[in-house]
C-alpha cells in the first residue's frame, strides 16, 4: 500500500510518500529537485541535468520537516 501527499510550502512543491513503511519526501521547484534529507544536509536542491543548485532556507526546511513529520516521516 502507498500513501501519498503533496503540498506547496514557501514556493517549493513537496511530495510525501509512504510505501510499505518506507517514507520519503521530495522537494521540487522548477527543474530543481532533491530529497528532504539531501536538502537538509546541503541547504540546496539540485538540477540533475546540469548540476546547478538553488538554496532552500533553514526556515523553509523546518516548515517542510514539520509537515512531513505530521504525516509520519
Amino acid at each position: 500500500m502507498t500513501d501519498f501527499a503533496q503540498k506547496t510550502i514557501d514556493g517549493f512543491n513537496c511530495e510525501f510518500t509512504d510505501e510499505w513503511g518506507t517514507t520519503s519526501v521530495m522537494i521540487q521547484k522548477g527543474r530543481f529537485c532533491s530529497s528532504l534529507d539531501f536538502a537538509e544536509m546541503h541547504g540546496e536542491i539540485l538540477d540533475d541535468f546540469n548540476g546547478t543548485a538553488i538554496p532552500v532556507s533553514s526556515h523553509s526546511l523546518a516548515r517542510i520537516q514539520r509537515w512531513a513529520d505530521s504525516l509520519g516521516y
